[in-house]
Order: structure tokens, then sequence, then C-alpha cells
């Protein structure tokens, strides 16, 4: 959370779940390359908010891209 220089991070099909706000606050992150395809990303365990503010990113996955893109800031 809160990593503003992260442009990119490689996450392994092995993960199962990310935590509440993991991505949070990360503004310069642009692509996330995941090792699974993105049926696979379904079935992660995404808690809420985990990737609130990260501006315009793409998850890149074996079969194809999906836009995750979250400028909205949390409730107060």
């Amino acid at each position: 959370r809160g990593c503003g220089s992260i442009t990119n991070i490689t996450i392994p099909q092995s993960i199962t779940h990310l935590e509440f706000f993991a991505f949070a606050e990360c503004h310069a992150l642009n692509d996330i390359h995941y090792g699974g395809t993105k049926a696979d990303w379904e079935v992660v365990c995404k808690h809420d908010m985990w990737n609130q503010q990260i501006g315009d990113c793409t998850l890149h996955c074996t079969d194809g891209d999906i836009d995750i893109s979250n400028h909205e800031f949390p409730a107060e």
C-alpha cells in the first residue's frame, strides 16, 4: 500500500488471495502481470478495496488482459 514509485508487479498463479488495500494508493502502477488465466484470476479472493486509487492499470493474464483501473477513494 502507498508505494507510489512501483510501475509494475508480477503475481504468480499460486496466489490465492489479496488483502484489503494490497495495492491501494500505488498511483504509478500501470501493469500487473499474473501467471494464470483470466478464469484463474476470477477465483482469487480479492478483499474489498484491494485496488483503491491505483489509477490506469492493466492486469495481464496468460490468455489476455483485464482493465482493473480504480480511481475511486474509499468511503469515509
